[in-house]
């Protein structure tokens, strides 16, 4: 039960601390007295949302081929399960992106954006819906790690993501003075954070 508790909670922080950071854009562009602005995050990160769900779905079948394996003492097999995944999770996520960056405004005013926030919605997520391979690759590397048990590891990708995007938001937002596409820039930064120290512990790590 402590190992069940242990992988539970690592994941459920990690997920947590992913999705913070719309509300910490959010937050600091509620700060700049635009309510447009703030609601253009809630609409492109609901749009954002549903690939990030899908790449969780993705990720599901990673996790599982990869912790059999290994539980079999076959690092081999985890080795080839765990590249074919990554390449077919990054592929499908590139075309997903793809669809919606050229369906962008049709999308958000799907969803109820409209006027100024359609179009600060749009310039936002133009900027960060390109990183979002990067994203469900550095989120299937932190599954493929936690798959190996190693739940801490795969946790602090995620946090540390969250936590370089709360340090770089007031200073691109407001230092900077580059306002909502300084939040987006920002939350590009911390999805290469989470690539990066995913890729570290799996790659080499284990």
């Amino acid at each position: 039960m402590r190992h069940v508790l242990v992988m539970t909670g690592a994941s459920a922080t990690g997920l947590l601390a992913m999705f913070a950071v719309d509300m910490v854009d959010m937050y600091f562009l509620t700060l700049l007295g635009e309510q447009e602005l703030a609601a253009a995050v809630g609409f492109a990160g609901t749009l954002l949302f549903f690939l990030v769900s899908v790449s969780i779905g993705l990720q599901i079948a990673l996790g599982a081929l990869v912790a059999r394996s290994e539980g079999n003492h076959r690092r081999d097999m985890a080795s080839r399960y765990c590249s074919s995944a990554l390449s077919f999770n990054v592929l499908v996520a590139a075309l997903i992106s793809a669809i919606a960056w050229f369906n962008l405004p049709a999308l958000l005013a799907l969803l109820g954006a409209s006027g100024q926030t359609l179009d600060y919605a749009v310039s936002y997520a133009s900027i960060v819906l390109p990183s979002m391979p990067v994203l469900v690759l550095g989120m299937s590397a932190a599954t493929a790690v936690r798959a190996l048990g190693d739940a801490r590891r795969s946790m602090w990708a995620t946090v540390l993501g969250s936590l370089v995007n709360a340090v770089l938001d007031p200073l691109f937002i407001f230092t900077f003075d580059w306002g909502l596409e300084g939040a987006a820039l920002a939350s590009v930064a911390a999805r290469l954070v989470v690539l990066v120290v995913a890729w570290h512990a799996l790659a080499v790590v284990h």
